[in-house]
This record gives C-alpha cells, sequence and structure tokens, in this order.
C-alpha cells in the first residue's frame, strides 16, 4: 500500500512513500487552490480549472491527464474516473487530518483502499 506524510508537522505539503521509498513529493502553494506533484524528475501542475470553482486538474506541460471533482464544499471528499475506473479520496471522518483513496465499489462489495495519508508525529 501507498501512504502520504505530510513533511513537517502542520504542513500542507507531502511526500508519497512505498515502504521506505519516497518516489513523489507535492507541494502546495500557501493558498491551497494549486501545487506541483513531483515523481521522479517530472513535474506535474496541480490546480483548480477556474479560480475557485470547477474540478481539480493534474496536468504535464499544458495537457491535462486527470481531473477531480469535490461534490461539496462542506465534505472533504473528491471523485475522480481514470481509464475506467473510479476513485473516491475521503476523510474517514470530520475530526480527522486523514484521507484515503478507494475504489468505488460496485453495489455489495467493500472498497479497496490504495492509499492513506496520516499527520506527522512529533
Amino acid at each position: 500500500m501507498l501512504r502520504a506524510e505530510p513533511v513537517r508537522l502542520f504542513s500542507w505539503d507531502y511526500k508519497a512513500l512505498r515502504g521506505d521509498l519516497c518516489f513523489a513529493s507535492l507541494d502546495v502553494s500557501w493558498f491551497r487552490e494549486r501545487g506541483e506533484l513531483t515523481i521522479d524528475h517530472d513535474v506535474y501542475d496541480v490546480g483548480r480549472e477556474r479560480l475557485f470553482s470547477g474540478a481539480f486538474t493534474l496536468s504535464l506541460g499544458g495537457e491535462t491527464l486527470a481531473s477531480a471533482r469535490k461534490p461539496s464544499a462542506f465534505e472533504r471528499r473528491f471523485k475522480t474516473d481514470h481509464d475506467g475506473h473510479a476513485y473516491v479520496l475521503e476523510s474517514p471522518s470530520t475530526f480527522v487530518r486523514k484521507m484515503v483513496l478507494r475504489t468505488r465499489p460496485a453495489k455489495r462489495s467493500a472498497p479497496c483502499v490504495l492509499c492513506t495519508s496520516r499527520p506527522a508525529t512529533p
């Protein structure tokens, strides 16, 4: 399983880990509406299609590779589809910073957790 950890306590910048190996980093701007995702030596742009509205997009060299929608401004949940598969990034509780990336389950099947993030511990 993959996991994402904040770079520092109270940070919105993350590093992505597979075991103990860091393979990607996410640097979020101070306004949190855009940032950069670095995987190996490739730098992807992450942000909104339009200022304060629209889908969030992931692009490389000006080409949009993926997009995600936030169904409600009051929820910490994003929905996306990629290569015929549906995914949800959401918080399991209102009171924690943890986020979980899951496949959206078919009826009567349990969701598959693909990645988790947890706050840094001092």
